[in-house]
């Protein structure tokens, strides 16, 4: 009975003792619970501060959409998806300053640091709201200026908006690391007390406990032990157990994390992923899937489901892709397939990835893969397409119309020529050189303006020279246009008579140019000449010649004049010849001039349009001649009139073919100004395509980008990934420049995004293997063959493997460390593309081991193969090796401007041979 009352005794204090240990740790566990919680809260919240930086960029980015909007139409789509993310950045921003409430974060109170960096940025936030706002309150038909005018105002704000947020998200890891700390501080004292619990338990409770039942029951001594070691293996689980639950919620949280950047990723992306379990034919989905097949959420989202959406013909595409894919026991299904679109009632574009996952007897388990919308990449590839053939059809007429005007000018022995004032050049057509005798296409201006030099050399009168270079002159200063007739003589040696017009070019109120045409009329000169040496000859010549007194009535004409004229001399004796020749068209400032010229009572000459008995027009040069006698009184006057209506006729036709050449000149302009308009475009699309790859280089210690195109857009590009546990730097070169080399830059960097990003690959091997495999897919389908390709070199650079992979077509790489010579790695000798190779093509991994400081050059073909130097060389690669070498230890500016410096000094004023692209990072 004592035994029994003392075993009771025993019991209880052993109970209190569990209870005490067990109360303690529930109550620690809750604490601890309480605290993740925070930090659960936390990780939303930087979550939510680092989202809002993204949020800007795009915001920038469907701001230029919007500004770009070729119709109504597209304008207010690109309208409602601007005023979305502008609504959700909003939101955030009042949810980071506690101005409004989200499930997700329950309480937030904000540290001073936070507080005074949020008085700063909301001016700029506000700034921001409030031009989004007045973008969204525009109209497809409002200015463009205006529009433009607020994207730049949001860009200036959007620098100093994203430096404050990225102040503002390290200022709360910073608190949420030092809460991190903090926990860990306090899990350790409440181990501690714990530890300190149980060993005063063991001290007061249980060490007298067993001294007790070693006295007083000897017999239970073994059943003790096992009762002590079943304690302290409880002590041992109970631990294990707290460090289970930590990884646990440690898991919990990353989860999460990983599971809000993916709901982010696949919005932005519009990408959704699904997991296809063929044992119960059930599908799961993201939460992305839903909106990007514009579903309610409610709604079931099944495999028929999805089916039913696809283009009858993507339907058939899609079940004959699947089975060659399963009945070849393929891995990975993928292809482009048409979807309804359920609200705008419109064929869609998706990129459907899977990988297939088979069991031990080949026989297909799952499907695991995404879909995304690519609908507005194909739009923009067609949009390319579109201006690359217009560019095509503007060539080709421009070339017709170069042709016909290259002919008229020779058919009309009319001749061109521009002087250049800023580059001090003067350039001659083909015709005008004829004329000249001379194969010399350019004379400077300064030649030109001095009497003996070059030009002005063909003026062998001193006073043809003068008045040539007076009006030369003048034309320059007052803009005043100029028509000479003056002779000339040849490189030949030959005398000529040429017509010159000059007119003044202006570019924005300055002239700039002067240009004109140059008429051989040698011709006609020798037939005036050849008149007044007949003028003489009165009785025999076949002209008109008539004889008038000196009231100018007729007193006699020769046999020419009433042959042509119709009349007989007894219908025109008496009277004067302009009342019976003169008509309706006869301009009356030609008879103006004739009269002015008899009453001065010299020898003048004047055409004239005049008319015979029956009405019929023809042309006359007239030179009249006053008879003075002894005592110089006028007594006559003679006149030789000479048929000029063939000289007049092929005169009007000079004029005409002129005209109709300014004509052709205004359409070409019209034509070379719709052109470049194109390219420009398609320059802004390159840009906005490519603006983040500069962007993503700055993850690095230092770097550069060496950027100059030989056209307007290039045929170079460079590409950047951050894949977390590695950096992927990609230099392209693709076959030619100017609008075909920049269709292979979008065609390229659309396959590297794919690949890469969209991807799983494991070295750059594989990825110059993938990228030439697509991209001999999309330029060889068909009976459409391109031989086309392009050059690249690849860089992985993995920290956590302290390494860094290059593999290379046809592009090498140049790196050097402070205290190493320049290396060089060559490329494999076959490109990307270009079918030639195809089944040949071989592309190896080298690797370089992680030195820190060590700069790496990846560099296109366009500045070894520039012409220039004294001898007009190339530039070659040993001297650009070399020059890379020599700049290695500057900063990354200093670099960037010694290449423009040596490129500029090499080529001087030669034409650049090729795009220019050399990228230079520093790890």
């Amino acid at each position: 009975m004592k035994m029994k009352g003392a075993s009771h005794q025993y019991t209880r204090a052993y109970i209190f003792a569990l209870s005490l240990l067990a109360l303690l740790t529930i109550s620690t566990q809750v604490f601890i619970q309480f605290l993740l919680s925070n930090q659960k809260q936390d990780a939303h919240i930087i979550n939510i501060s680092g989202r809002q930086r993204m949020l800007c960029q795009k915001l920038t980015k469907e701001a230029f959409i919007v500004l770009n909007s070729q119709d109504s139409s597209s304008f207010q789509l690109s309208q409602e998806s601007f005023k979305e993310s502008l609504y959700l950045w909003n939101k955030y921003h009042k949810v980071l300053q506690n101005q409004e409430k989200i499930s997700s974060i329950k309480y937030l109170i904000l540290s001073k640091e936070n507080q005074q960096l949020f008085d700063k940025i909301n001016p700029y936030q506000q700034a921001i709201l409030e031009l989004g706002n007045t973008l969204l309150n525009a109209t497809f038909d409002s200015p463009k200026s205006l529009k433009e005018n607020i994207i730049q105002d949001i860009l200036s704000n959007e620098s100093t908006f994203l430096e404050l947020m990225n102040q503002i998200t390290f200022q709360f890891e910073k608190e949420s690391a030092q809460k991190s700390q903090n926990l860990a501080l306090i899990e350790q004292s409440l181990m501690i007390a714990t530890l300190l619990i149980l060993i005063l338990e063991g001290w007061l409770i249980f060490r007298p406990i067993t001294k007790k039942i070693h006295y007083s029951l000897q017999e239970l001594e073994e059943a003790n032990k096992v009762i002590e070691n079943d304690r302290i293996q409880l002590e041992k689980n109970t631990t294990n157990l707290k460090v289970i639950q930590k990884v646990l919620l440690k898991r919990n949280s990353d989860i999460e994390n990983q599971k809000s950047l993916l709901e982010i990723s696949e919005n932005v992306s519009r990408t959704a992923s699904f997991d296809y379990d063929y044992s119960n034919n059930n599908i799961t989905v993201s939460e992305n899937a839903w909106k990007l097949f514009e579903l309610s959420p409610s709604q079931e989202l099944t495999l028929d489901v999805i089916i039913n959406f696809l283009n009858p013909d993507s339907l058939v595409n899609f079940k004959k892709s699947l089975s060659e894919t399963l009945t070849a026991k393929k891995k990975v299904l993928q292809g482009v397939y048409q979807v309804k679109s359920q609200q705008q009632y419109q064929w869609l574009h998706y990129r459907f990835f899977g990988k297939i996952l088979y069991d031990s007897a080949q026989s297909p388990v799952r499907i695991l893969g995404s879909v995304r919308d690519i609908t507005e990449q194909i739009a923009k590839q067609k949009e390319l397409e579109s201006i690359y053939k217009q560019l095509e059809e503007q060539q080709y007429k421009l070339q017709n119309a170069y042709s016909l005007l290259e002919k008229s000018s020779q058919a009309a022995c009319i001749g061109s020529w521009e002087i250049d004032l800023k580059s001090d050049k003067m350039n001659w057509s083909k015709v005008t050189q004829d004329i000249y005798g001379i194969d010399n296409g350019s004379i400077s201006t300064k030649n030109v303006v001095s009497s003996t030099k070059k030009w002005l050399t063909f003026y062998h009168l001193k006073n043809e020279q003068e008045k040539i270079e007076k009006a030369l002159q003048n034309c320059q200063i007052t803009g005043v246009q100029f028509d000479i007739e003056t002779k000339i003589l040849t490189k030949k040696k030959e005398e000529k008579w040429i017509r010159v017009i000059g007119i003044p070019s202006y570019q924005k109120d300055e002239i700039v140019s002067l240009y004109g045409l140059v008429q051989d009329i040698n011709e006609r000169k020798q037939y005036e000449d050849t008149l007044e040496r007949l003028a003489v000859i009165a009785q025999k010549t076949s002209d008109l010649i008539v004889v008038t007194d000196r009231k100018g009535r007729v007193e006699w004409v020769n046999d020419s004049f009433t042959r042509v004229t119709e009349y007989t001399f007894e219908e025109v004796k008496g009277k004067k010849p302009g009342k019976l020749l003169q008509g309706v068209d006869t301009n009356p400032e030609h008879v103006k001039k004739i009269a002015e010229g008899i009453a001065k009572q010299k020898p003048f000459s004047q055409e004239i349009l005049n008319y015979t008995k029956s009405g019929k027009p023809y042309w006359n040069y007239i030179n009249i001649t006053p008879i003075l006698d002894e005592e110089k009184n006028l007594t006559r006057f003679i006149g030789i009139q000479y048929n000029i209506t063939k000289l007049k006729n092929a005169e009007q036709q000079i004029l005409i073919k002129n005209q109709q050449l300014k004509m052709m000149l205004d359409t070409l302009e019209v034509q070379k100004n719709d052109i470049i308009s194109s390219i420009e475009y398609a320059q802004r699309i390159q840009k906005a395509v490519l603006s983040d790859e500069e962007k993503g280089l700055q993850k690095f210690k230092n770097s550069f980008v060496f950027y100059q195109p030989r056209d307007i857009i290039s045929g170079d590009f460079y590409w950047f990934s951050d894949l977390g546990e590695k950096q992927v730097v990609i230099m392209a070169d693709c076959t030619g420049h100017g609008v075909p080399g920049a269709f292979m830059t979008m065609l390229g960097a659309t396959a590297l995004n794919e690949i890469i990003n969209e991807g799983d690959v494991a070295d750059p091997a594989e990825v110059l293997y993938l990228l030439d495999k697509k991209i001999l897919q999309n330029l060889h389908s068909g009976k459409n063959t391109v031989e086309d390709g392009m050059d690249l070199g690849v860089l992985f650079f993995e920290k956590d493997q302290q390494r860094i992979l290059y593999a290379g077509a046809k592009i090498p790489l140049y790196y050097k460390h402070p205290k190493s010579q320049m290396n060089i790695i060559k490329g494999s000798t076959f490109p990307v593309g270009s079918s030639q190779f195809q089944g040949k093509k071989k592309f190896e991994n080298h690797q370089i081991d992680w030195q820190e400081d060590t700069w790496f050059y990846l560099a296109s073909d366009g500045f070894q193969d520039q012409f220039g130097g004294e001898n007009n060389k190339k530039f070659m690669i040993p001297n650009f090796r070399g020059l890379l070498s020599s700049m290695s230890h500057l900063g990354s500016e200093q670099q960037c401007s010694r290449l423009q410096e040596a490129f500029g000094n090499w080529k001087q004023d030669k034409d650049q041979t090729d795009d220019v692209l050399v990228v230079g990072v520093q790890i």
